[in-house]
């Protein structure tokens, strides 16, 4: 985690082995998968969760297929086959591809590793809360800003933190603020106008989209929409500081160089931005 600025931080979970986030969720999805004598998983995926399930697996002994839309950045889908998974590519969206994956797990007898329904992907990214816990002196931030497409991110942090309300470590659960692209943000209620360069939160109709949103309402927080043609920059600006991420992570930095971060809730606590991935 670096300080930006007083009271800002960035956590840049784009370190993780796989480049995103999502290794927290694959690393525990995929020994449960093991520990439940799984051989098989399918997966479907726009880059980064398909990555960090290929290389988990991989890890694990288990062979793994990836659904990823036709379209999907070259590089992510590279990134998958290099861990020794089947990509299957599908013809449109990313809907499209979750739909081909299910049904592969109902035709095959497949393991579905999917990270937006199996409880124990989130329960991996949870731990994100307790290090930034940790890494603030164990006190909480005031405010996380995280982007948000399925929402998986939104989830972790939300079970982390109540977790650790419950166990008596910290007294408030921080406001969680989803940021998403103008072009596609469902969970603002608002209907998609066109693509992103946000690959990674273009998520036209998160199946856990109702989910998401409550928790964001129950920590306080709210989702921040922002427009495309301030991604570009915000990237630039966190590759000058030295912070090299994809598009997806730069939408919330985009919302801070806009002036609709949560600056108001400082005085809560520190603000921390979660840089997610690096990947494209």
């Amino acid at each position: 985690m670096v300080q930006m600025r007083a009271g800002l931080w960035c956590k840049l979970d784009y370190l993780m082995p796989t480049g995103s986030f999502k290794d927290r969720g694959a690393a525990v999805l995929m020994s449960l998968a093991a520990d439940l004598g799984v051989d098989r998983v399918v997966v479907d995926s726009s880059g980064n969760a398909g990555t960090a399930i290929a290389a988990y697996a991989a890890q694990a002994g288990i062979d793994a297929d990836v659904y990823v839309p036709r379209g999907a950045p070259p590089d992510k889908v590279a990134a998958i086959e290099s861990h020794g998974a089947r990509v299957v590519e599908v013809p449109g969206g990313r809907a499209a591809a979750a739909v081909a994956a299910q049904k592969a797990v109902f035709t095959d007898d497949r393991w579905y590793a999917s990270h937006v329904f199996r409880p124990a992907f989130c329960h991996g990214v949870k731990t994100l809360a307790f290090e930034l816990w940790e890494q603030l002196g164990r006190r909480p931030p005031g405010t996380v800003v995280a982007p948000a497409g399925n929402g998986t991110l939104i989830i972790g942090l939300w079970i982390g933190f109540r977790e650790l309300a419950a166990t008596g470590r910290i007294d408030r659960v921080p406001s969680i603020v989803a940021v998403q692209s103008e072009a596609c943000a469902p969970l603002a209620g608002r209907p998609v106008t066109g693509p992103t360069a946000a690959t990674g939160i273009a998520i036209a109709d998160p199946p856990r989209g109702q989910e998401v949103r409550a928790a964001v309402v129950a920590s306080g927080g709210r989702v921040l929409t922002v427009p495309e043609a301030a991604l570009g920059p915000a990237r630039a600006d966190l590759n000058a500081a030295g912070l090299t991420v994809e598009i997806t992570s730069a939408a919330v930095w985009a919302a801070w160089r806009l002036g609709e971060g949560p600056a108001a809730s400082a005085d809560r606590g520190p603000v921390v931005l979660i840089l997610s991935g690096a990947n494209g």
